[in-house]
């Protein structure tokens, strides 16, 4: 863990402009996101017997952590709380597979909506 975090400070910058943009473009994003998700064939494999809006408050909540990671550079943070929103959705009945659809979904949409400049600072901490 300490390793990751040490890696994550050293690598990942967010400019106040790209965070500012991510903020101000939230609710696009996360439109598309839930949008893009629920459109999937294989949504009930991903994310079990639970419901739609079990999905979308995740979503909401990955949208508006992300905000404070990137406004106040709370990488450790990030690098921490990952390991147990993983294993607490994948214990209420998510696939594990869940989590790489919905952060590829993210990148779309952070490129779909974000400056390209902007979008490829934020992508490297999806990537």
């Amino acid at each position: 863990m300490k390793e990751l975090i040490k890696e994550a400070e050293k690598k990942l910058r967010v400019s106040n402009e790209s965070a500012e943009e991510y903020e101000k473009k939230k609710d696009l994003m996360l439109d598309f996101v839930n949008k893009e998700m629920s459109k999937r064939k294989d949504l009930a494999q991903l994310i079990g017997g639970n419901s739609l809006q079990m999905m979308f408050d995740n979503h909401r909540n990955h949208v508006n952590f992300m905000i404070n990671v990137f406004k106040f550079s709370l990488f450790e943070m990030l690098v921490k709380i990952v390991p147990w929103v993983y294993k607490s959705y994948y214990n209420n009945g998510f696939s594990y597979d869940y989590f790489l659809v919905e952060l590829e979904t993210w990148k779309r949409a952070i490129k779909n909506f974000l400056t390209e400049s902007n979008a490829n600072e934020i992508i490297k901490t999806y990537d």
